[in-house]
């Protein structure tokens, strides 16, 4: 796997909206909720297809399976799925990474002066072991080395350094047995806060030249990028049909209506880790439910459905119960979700209701859209966010919501 701390490039079309620098960057999201953006790595260019994750901070990619990484010495290990042939988009991937062909990669050797707590082992290289990190998803895993490369989006270009995780990709499978890649996307850039990005490894930080073993964390890939380009760390996505835009360093005015709805990030401790934000209050059909459910929510484009706790799944089941339907189109009501502390910003969430066999209104059972979790932190996942424009503004630790444009809605092609 390949995690980087890299040189970085830019962007497709640079704008200018409210005195303010952005650049879009066309991006297209699956049937399945992935949001992905197509990127290159090191020098030539090496083209990788990414999951475009606010639940996370790493960019991992996988590195390439050659001779001289001799996969064999990982006998235990799922390798990733094969990287599509030309023309091939199902039950492949788009691109993977060689370190070997990059002349601007560079790898971190292990030793007593080292600033990392973690070898791994990279065969064919002189020194064998280097600099590793390592990364847990739910029950899922994935490792690798570090290395520093050059990343690119769109065409222009910003030199800064940040890091990369390379190795013959390692993509551990779940305890389900699922690969953590999402077809067609290789790889995740993760665009949380530097907390949520510390990868087991101690990073090289001259701020930190103590040796004392403790991990540091670096930002994400993307906020070293739009801070080399002279970008606000901030971003957009216009989720469009399929196909939409994800604009660099503020909001495109153009891709939403009105004005966009603020709620803040929780703050834990004076770090903020992931997008977070309190659950105020629950409402469907003109009733509220208790207080005492209220809880916090992660607003996250890596997740492709809404996931709710069970105590407000229920509560939804009883109220749409009493709603008499002869089809979905009575039951197209929404649920209100009442974000920030306190509740600052009410969001309408569609089509979460179904006419059921007994006429009633009942949710849906599509787990691809609702989840009903036993979990404290619940999750405001693709089904509910791409109904509409979002904002991260990790500058003033907040989120906006508005309602997509026309042109936003229409969009045909990247």
């Amino acid at each position: 796997l390949i995690m980087f701390q890299a040189t970085l490039v830019l962007a497709a079309s640079l704008l200018v909206a409210s005195a303010q620098a952005i650049l879009d960057v066309p991006l297209y999201w699956t049937s399945q909720g992935d949001v992905i953006i197509s990127i290159s790595l090191g020098t030539p260019a090496q083209f990788v297809a990414v999951v475009l994750d606010t639940g996370s901070a790493l960019l991992a990619v996988p590195g390439s399976c050659s001779k001289v990484y001799n996969c064999e010495i990982y006998p235990n290990t799922t390798f990733g799925l094969p990287v599509c042939p030309p023309g091939e988009t199902t039950g492949c991937v788009l691109g993977n990474y060689d370190f070997h062909v990059s002349s601007t990669a560079t790898l971190f050797p292990y030793g007593p002066s080292s600033a990392c707590n973690t070898p791994v082992t990279v065969p064919g290289q002189n020194p064998s072991s280097y600099c590793s990190f390592g990364m847990t998803y739910g029950s899922a895993q994935i490792q690798g080395a570090l290395v520093n490369d050059t990343l690119v989006i769109g065409n222009a270009q910003a030199s800064i350094g940040t890091w990369i995780q390379a190795l013959c990709a390692i993509f551990l499978l779940d305890a389900q047995g699922t690969s953590l890649q999402q077809p067609p996307a290789a790889g995740i850039l993760g665009l949380a806060y530097a907390a949520a990005n510390c990868h087991n490894a101690q990073v090289f930080n001259t701020s930190d030249d103590d040796d004392d073993g403790q991990q540091t964390c670096n930002p994400s890939a993307m906020t070293q990028l739009l801070t080399a380009a002279g970008l606000s760390d901030m971003f957009g996505f216009c989720f469009g049909g399929n196909i939409g835009r994800f604009t660099l360093g503020g909001a495109n005015s153009s891709l939403y209506l009105g004005q966009l709805s603020y709620i803040n990030v929780q703050v834990p401790q004076g770090v903020p880790t992931l997008f977070l934000t309190e659950l105020a209050e629950v409402s469907a059909f003109n009733q509220t439910a208790p207080a005492a459910l209220s809880t916090y929510m992660i607003v996250d484009t890596g997740t492709p459905s809404l996931v709710l706790s069970t105590a407000y799944c229920n509560w939804l089941t009883n109220v749409s119960s009493t709603i008499h339907c002869q089809s979905d189109n009575d039951c197209y009501q929404p649920i209100w979700l009442s974000l920030g502390d306190p509740g600052t910003t009410k969001l309408p969430l569609m089509g979460f209701f179904v006419c059921g066999a007994a006429n009633e209104c009942i949710l849906t059972e599509d787990p691809s859209y609702l989840n009903c979790a036993a979990a404290e932190i619940l999750i405001l996942g693709m089904s509910a966010l791409s109904q509409f424009y979002v904002l991260f503004d990790k500058v003033n630790n907040q989120v906006g919501f508005a309602e997509p444009s026309a042109i936003c809605l229409n969009l045909t092609s990247t």
